[in-house]
């Protein structure tokens, strides 16, 4: 019998047999086999749980993704400290000269003498 021929009802009979036989009480379990599986469930569920630098470390890539974060972040602090010659300027030339303007009232607004 080919078992591309079988309907769905031919099939589903086959299974309902197979699980007859078998049984679904975990009693069934050779005792050994009951005993290792049990121990491996205990063991998962005992695993103590990542602390949370490793959860975040796994989250945002490993290593790799920390290390070049961090020399992103080197790079663009060096350029702020100590910019290059081209970018020191280009705030002025994009923009002009800047213009000083007082934000608090002076003594000069309120008509006093300084």
């Amino acid at each position: 019998m080919d078992p591309r021929e079988l309907s769905e009802a031919e099939l589903e009979a086959l299974f309902d047999a197979v699980r007859d036989e078998a049984g679904d009480n975990p009693s069934d379990l050779p005792p050994g086999l009951r005993a290792r599986i049990l121990a491996d469930a205990h063991l998962v569920t005992e695993r103590r749980a990542l602390p949370l630098w490793r959860v975040w470390l796994k989250a945002v890539g490993g290593w790799p993704t920390v290390g070049g974060v961090l020399a992103a972040s080197l790079a663009g602090l060096w350029i702020g400290v100590m910019p290059p010659p081209v970018i020191e300027n280009f705030e002025v030339r994009l923009f002009g000269e800047p213009e000083i303007v007082t934000v608090f009232v002076d003594a000069e607004f309120l008509g006093e003498e300084v």
